[in-house]
């Protein structure tokens, strides 16, 4: 099984990690495989490689859809543990913080459009 890079790896689900980041996903994409990843692990990825990092069939980014159902789970979660965000948010604090364009490597941690926990 994936683990999250932290000490909550135990308390974190492993469908809400990234399969490239082994991160808990802010911007869940799903391609036309049914495979979910964080939307800039994925677009790194096919930068390097125009293939699915899972199946290795063929991927366009234009084929990523927003995991609408995935990203409210995933809100849902983080607002009832508020010690996971919180823990996410300290780690993260020297990355960035919250701007219009969230990655897994620059994030304050942000829940939802604008809510940063």
């Amino acid at each position: 099984p994936r683990h999250a890079s932290s000490s909550m790896a135990e308390e974190v689900p492993e469908d809400l990690l990234c399969p490239l980041t082994a991160e808990i996903m802010v911007d869940p994409v799903i391609d036309n495989e049914g495979n979910t990843y964080e939307r800039a692990a994925i677009e790194q990825w096919l930068d390097r490689s125009p293939t699915s990092p899972i199946t290795r069939n063929p991927l366009s980014p234009r084929s990523l859809r927003t995991n609408r159902a995935l990203k409210n789970i995933i809100e849902q979660f983080l607002e009832g543990n508020p010690h996971i965000a919180a823990r996410l948010n300290r780690a993260t604090q020297t990355k960035g913080g919250c701007d219009s364009k969230v990655t897994p490597f620059a994030i304050g941690f942000c829940v939802g459009a604008a809510m940063c926990v």
